[in-house]
């Protein structure tokens, strides 16, 4: 008899450990990625516990972060709250486990993490030559929203500054009267540090081949970066060589 009495004391501890763990309702942000464009963050409960203020933390920028029991219900457990802007905040801020933690021990958990992106990338040009190609790297600060192929692309032009002429595809010479941008290739995404390059080969032709240089003329290699943020778009670098 005392066995069994153990064991539903047992049993019931285990319950009750549980619904201190279980997961209530669900909150969504408006935005995960507020850039400079990006209209003002709110965040919405729904059927969280009701007529009470739950415990809002997170992980920022790789370390805990309690915002205090700031998050009220309705009698339907449900709020929403804002604005935060994008000019109020001051530097790239990343938030995961993102929850709110309610008095009677459930939990709600964001649907998403969050950034606050503030920092535009930077460029950096490693090989500019016709008979390699063009090719270089890009960085992000660490708590930013890095490059991604929703967000992410590269383009070049080249210019033979000593004719007056860009490189066009159509006869693919150094013959024309205006810009012509190319698509080149990136590494590997979602990161904060890419590669990117343009390739002369004649199957990709993302640059000016080796054949196409005259001796002795000043060229132009500008490379562009497109990010997420329209305030950084694009970020532009050049380089200038002698052939």
């Amino acid at each position: 008899m005392k066995l069994r009495v153990a064991a539903l004391a047992l049993f019931l501890l285990l319950l009750s450990s549980l619904a201190f763990a279980q997961s209530v309702g669900t909150a969504y942000l408006s935005s995960p990625i507020n850039w400079s464009q990006t209209p003002d963050l709110y965040f919405t409960v729904l059927s969280g516990q009701p007529n009470v203020c739950g415990d809002f933390s997170s992980t920022r920028n790789g370390s805990f972060y309690d915002y205090g029991s700031v998050v009220c219900t309705d009698s339907s457990g449900q709020v929403t709250m804002g604005p935060w802007t994008w000019a109020n905040t001051t530097a790239d801020q990343a938030d995961t486990n993102l929850k709110i933690q309610w008095p009677n021990g459930t939990t709600t958990y964001f649907t998403t993490d969050h950034v606050w992106d503030k920092t535009c990338p930077s460029v950096t040009i490693s090989t500019a030559t016709p008979l390699y190609g063009f090719r270089g790297s890009a960085s992000d600060n660490q708590w930013g929203a890095g490059f991604d192929d929703g967000w992410t692309r590269v383009t070049a032009s080249y210019y033979d500054q000593t004719a007056g002429r860009y490189y066009e595809p159509v006869n693919d010479y150094y013959d024309g009267t205006s810009e012509v941008t190319f698509a080149g290739e990136i590494s590997a995404m979602p990161s904060k540090v890419i590669s990117w390059s343009f390739d002369p080969s004649p199957s990709r032709r993302e640059a000016p081949a080796q054949g196409l240089h005259i001796s002795g003329h000043i060229y132009v290699w500008n490379v562009y970066l497109t990010d997420g943020d329209a305030r950084c778009s694009p970020v532009t670098v050049s380089t200038t060589f002698t052939y």
